[in-house]
């Protein structure tokens, strides 16, 4: 194709052509104020009595010629179609405006195919047809809306108007494939985030995966590392379009987002396989704005603006921990632990390099151990190991004021130190590397009776975005209730998982001397067998008891501590909830995703939910997902809050609702998601868990109160999401019944929001 040739940007262009006014009237303030009063009030005056368009950038100018009488009645169009209440109710309008600016080209029509943008009729007439394509795709109208779109470009391939754009997203969103790909590979040069991102799409769509997908998901964050936290949710897009657009910027991420997010939340596997392998290859997903900035020197008043810490002295330095593996690497590897700790040996801070740091980083390390939010504060002294450090250290020591003094003890430090490492490295592979007669001639203390177990914790957590359920092992002794063992597991624990733990609790236990066990008691008789050879080995007994107070109370502790309260909806805790209930609730939300009713109805589109139980009388049901940021289903009990709502534009209202919304497996509740597991629910794909929510107004709209539905109201939500689901698949009919149990509902597609009257209530 032809080089494009330079003609009229889009209203948001690209920061080699846009104009930035903020900027300029930023430099007349700083202008203004590095004058004298006199000098200013006599500029002032000047301006006011001249024309402002010689103080403003040329592209605000008023236009050079006179508007013609058609392109006044095409202006009048369009500015009556924006202010019309709805799409729908605009595209009237943009069709009058259409064809008035088809008749302004008049007889120059067939001169100018190609080049339409060349005429400043022909240039009036495209902007009618890229308004009247967004607006019809507004109103649900995709396949007419493409027809205007791929007219425009028809009529000037040289897209003076970035029509391309919103062609791609249009072709995503019909499911034409092929014409994607095929605009992408003919007419998209520019290293645009729209082409990078919409080339992986394509690839995604097509099932490829591999180096070579992920090699252009790795160019396309080069190209903008703003898009990935728009895509994964991490951030809201912006509420309004950017006024101009910088390539590589978080405004061409944003612009992005408003072509493209429906697109690839409606490519199933697409966002999972995004935040996987983002995760796998390292990638930032925040903005550049939002990660972590390098860390800076403290100045010496810094440092002194610090509390004094807990405790007055540490032990810091830095320890050769030798090569092994760690968990999650497969060779060993070369390591070195950072650490302070209190003189009562109490760990204050630590952290692990796979280089040796250099005097400087271990400092800094030390640095971030003050500014720890539970106990932030500087020590006045810190006791240095090895005593080699100690002149590297004293130039940021005398900044910071700390005493530094050489730790004579490094014998026991070092003790210490290798049993941190043993921890860190995991049970398993450090009770592989123990030496056998450790264990044996460890003393046996007839006292000691052990509770021993690896429990599966009943809650999940988010580690670096993906979900997981872990698993701890634990070793306490009944005498003293204390752990002298405990080692989390990310993943399935090996078969000998349990048996290391005692071994590591009798070699290296967390409280007192190495000794062995009377008895060790576990919860089952598989427990008992893991560890048979183990018993007769050190000579303790096995025995089994169902209830392990110790551990059970641990793991409560330590679910509690690190996961934090469970979430206040979680529907198998549904009043009166049964499994029929959730398997009908599950398929009924596959069904209504792999519908995709976003599709078929605009986001203003009312459907009325008459329910012969649930609700006193009708609700109005509004699909959420058409701008691709939240797919679901809301359903509102009183008219009057979804008009206010609308007339509003703003989430300052919460009101009585249901809702279902998809997610990933992070976003509906961890017991949830293992029902879903154990009984084998349907869920669509791994972007479209549902969770749904009985919501209530709280104390503030950024606190709404939120339950779990109970089983009448999850029937309720099931029979919507099916009558939504026939009706999207039938556009043709205005109404559905379904009925689940003693629940029966009939849906009603209503129109526009503001078209409806029929509140029953």
């Amino acid at each position: 194709m032809a080089a494009k040739k330079p003609k009229k940007k889009s209203p948001t262009q690209r920061s080699e052509e846009a104009v930035d006014l903020d900027f300029s009237l930023g430099m007349l303030q700083n202008l203004l104020g590095s004058m004298p009063a006199e000098a200013q009030q006599q500029l002032i005056s000047q301006m006011l009595e001249g024309s402002m368009g010689e103080f403003l950038p040329p592209t605000l100018d008023a236009p050079a010629k006179p508007r013609t009488k058609a392109q006044r009645e095409i202006d009048r169009l369009i500015d009556e179609a924006r202010s019309q209440p709805s799409p729908t109710a605009a595209v009237p309008l943009l069709l009058r405006a259409e064809e008035a600016a088809k008749k302004a080209v008049g007889k120059r029509w067939e001169k100018l195919v190609g080049q339409m943008g060349d005429s400043p009729a022909g240039e009036s007439y495209l902007d009618v047809e890229i308004e009247l394509a967004q607006a019809l795709t507004a109103a649900g109208q995709g396949e007419a809306a493409l027809a205007h779109l791929e007219e425009v470009y028809r009529l000037d391939p040289a897209d003076p108007l970035d029509a391309r754009k919103l062609l791609l997203a249009a072709y995503f969103d019909l499911d034409r494939l092929s014409d994607a790909a095929n605009l992408l590979d003919s007419d998209a040069p520019e290293a645009w985030a729209d082409w990078l991102f919409g080339r992986l799409l394509v690839a995604l769509r097509r099932g490829e995966r591999g180096q070579q997908v992920e090699q252009q998901l790795i160019a396309a964050q080069d190209t903008n590392p703003y898009v990935l936290s728009l895509l994964l949710n991490e951030r809201m897009p912006n509420a309004a379009p950017p006024l101009s657009l910088d390539t590589g910027e978080d405004s061409e991420a944003q612009e992005f987002a408003a072509f493209f997010l429906p697109a690839w939340r409606n490519t199933p596997g697409a966002i999972s396989w995004l935040r996987e392998t983002a995760i796998r290859l390292g990638l930032n997903i925040l903005p550049p704005d939002e990660q972590a900035a390098p860390a800076k020197r403290m100045t010496a008043r810094e440092y002194a603006a610090l509390p004094e810490h807990e405790h007055a002295v540490w032990i810091a330095g830095l320890h050769d921990m030798g090569n092994l593996p760690m968990p999650g690497e497969e060779e060993p590897v070369q390591h070195w632990l950072m650490f302070a700790l209190s003189q009562d040996r109490d760990l204050i801070g630590f952290d692990v390099a796979a280089d040796k740091p250099s005097a400087r980083e271990l400092w800094d390390t030390l640095t971030v151990f003050m500014h720890m939010e539970e106990h932030a504060g500087r020590p006045e002294k810190m006791l240095v190991f090895p005593p080699t450090l100690m002149k590297s250290l004293q130039k940021d020591a005398k900044r910071a004021n700390i005493a530094l003094e050489s730790f004579a003890e490094a014998e026991q430090l070092t003790d210490m130190l290798r049993e941190l490492t043993e921890r860190m490295q995991g049970g398993t592979r450090a009770a592989q590397n123990l030496d056998p007669d450790l264990i044996r001639n460890a003393p046996l203390d007839i006292d000691e009776v052990w509770e021993a177990a690896v429990v599966h914790l009943d809650r999940r957590i988010d580690v670096a975005g993906q979900s997981l359920r872990p698993w701890v092992g634990l070793v306490m002794s009944r005498m003293g209730g204390v752990i002298l063992w405990h080692e989390l597991f990310t993943e399935q624990p090996p078969e000998a998982a349990l048996a290391n733990a005692v071994r590591m609790a009798i070699a290296s236990p967390a409280v007192g001397e190495s000794r062995r066990p009377r008895q060790v008691i576990v919860r089952d008789h598989d427990e008992a067998v893991s560890l048979a050879a183990l018993s007769d080995e050190l000579g303790f007994d096995c025995v089994v008891e169902h209830d392990l107070p110790l551990v059970a109370d641990a793991v409560a502790s330590l679910t509690e501590m690190v996961l934090g309260g469970e979430r206040s909806a979680v529907l198998i805790n549904g009043e009166g909830t049964t499994p029929a209930d959730l398997e009908r609730y599950y398929t009924a939300a596959s069904a209504y995703y792999r519908a995709a009713p976003w599709k078929h109805f605009t986001m203003d589109e009312l459907v009325g939910l008459d329910c012969t139980d649930t609700l006193r009388g009708r609700g109005y049901g509004l699909i959420m997902g058409q701008s691709g940021i939240t797919q679901g289903l809301a359903v509102y009990e009183r008219l009057k809050d979804v008009q206010t709502m609308f007339s509003d534009f703003t989430e300052t209202h919460v009101f009585d609702s249901f809702s279902v919304m998809f997610g990933e497996d992070l976003s509906i509740a961890p017991a949830d998601l293992d029902a879903i597991e154990q009984f084998g629910w349907p869920v669509a794909t791994p972007e479209a868990y549902p969770d749904a929510l009985r919501i209530h107004p709280g104390p503030t709209a950024d606190s709404p109160r939120v339950e779990t539905p109970t089983a009448q109201e999850l029937r309720f939500m099931a029979a919507a999401l099916e009558a939504v689901t026939w009706l999207a698949q039938h556009r043709d009919q205005k109404t559905t019944t379904v009925t689940i149990g003693d629940t029966s509902l009939t849906a009603t597609r209503l129109g526009w929001v503001g078209d409806v009257k029929d509140d029953k209530r």
